[in-house]
């Protein structure tokens, strides 16, 4: 990024010796030093916070993760236990709104009096976790959090909780295989791998606590062909081979009589779309299969109490011919 080149880094020489300065000044007017939060952590939490341009006050609630990879692409603990194809972070947190207001203008707050109004995946609340990395108007909460998948393939889910509160984390769609926490992985001392993984429908997350996790979808044990092949067609890339060719076991009716949600595309098979009423908006504009994951505490899933939002996003499990950025 242009921010990090040498040139760039270079500038802030500068204002880095001013800032460590008037760290050192603040503690030494104190007669202590926390050396983590007064200083180690003071330092990229002022500057990240002047290359955004953020107000102050508001650079108490920046946070950030630092993920550190093994030497071998796509094992996360360097282990074929650990092996994935693709990757996301998902960091939670909350946020009382009335404290952040206070903050940015400068009043003083009680900080016992903690009531969140907002509940987040990478700093953003549903629905604008499921916008794209980058937009514009989210210029300090970059990266979405909309997770992406083909059939087959294995997805490892970094889960940091970096809120006050502990959070039930619900992925529908299948479980998670828990292979880490807290950056171990979960193996007996005489263990190679991750023999100790759990499997988990719901993460619960301590604050504080970083859960890695993998998720793979196939569609196995349905019962029925997902793509609405018969028998003699090709299977396709990552397809549960036992169902193939298999018919859907129920009738399907008429568009007219049905209730449809916003990302159904019209069709029970995946990658083909169908008829919808003509009011009914087309989200789906890639006839993914979706399933919601969110907070499994109801409350988490609002915006100051108005349902649906908070800790909330969406899997899109896309057809193999369709491209993931």
């Amino acid at each position: 990024a242009p921010a990090f080149t040498p040139r760039a880094l270079k500038a802030l020489q500068p204002r880095i010796k001013a800032l460590v300065e008037r760290l050192l000044d603040r503690a030494a007017e104190r007669g202590t030093i926390d050396l983590i939060g007064d200083f180690a952590a003071a330092i990229p939490l002022q500057l990240i916070g002047d290359m955004l341009g953020m107000p102050e006050a508001a650079r108490q609630i920046l946070f950030g993760v630092i993920i550190v990879r093994s030497a071998t692409a796509n094992q996360a603990y360097n282990h074929p236990d650990s092996l994935y194809n693709r990757e996301y972070l998902l960091l939670l947190s909350e946020m009382d709104d009335l404290q952040s207001i206070a903050a940015d203008n400068g009043l003083a707050y009680d900080t016992t009096s903690w009531e969140p109004g907002y509940w987040m995946i990478n700093g953003r609340s549903a629905s604008d976790t499921m916008a794209d990395d980058f937009v514009p108007y989210l210029p300090y909460q970059p990266y979405g959090a909309m997770v992406r998948m083909h059939p087959g393939e294995t997805i490892l889910l970094r889960i940091v909780n970096l809120g006050r509160d502990p959070h039930p984390f619900h992925t529908h769609g299948n479980h998670v295989k828990i292979i880490a926490r807290d950056g171990r992985l979960l193996k007996s001392p005489a263990g190679t791998g991750a023999d100790l993984a759990e499997s988990e429908f719901t993460v619960d997350i301590a604050p504080g606590q970083t859960i890695d996790g993998l998720f793979t979808w196939s569609a196995a044990g349905l019962g029925w062909d997902v793509y609405g092949h018969t028998a003699s067609q090709a299977l396709q890339i990552g397809e549960y081979g036992p169902d193939h060719g298999k018919p859907i076991p129920t009738g399907i009716p008429y568009f007219t009589a049905l209730r449809y949600g916003e990302w159904f595309s019209g069709s029970p098979f995946l990658g083909s779309s169908g008829e919808l009423p003509p009011a009914n908006p087309r989200l789906n504009d890639t006839n993914a299969f979706v399933f919601m994951w969110h907070s499994h505490r109801e409350s988490e899933m609002t915006n100051k109490n108005d349902f649906p939002g908070g800790m909330m996003t969406m899997l899109m499990i896309e057809a193999p011919w369709v491209p993931i950025p």
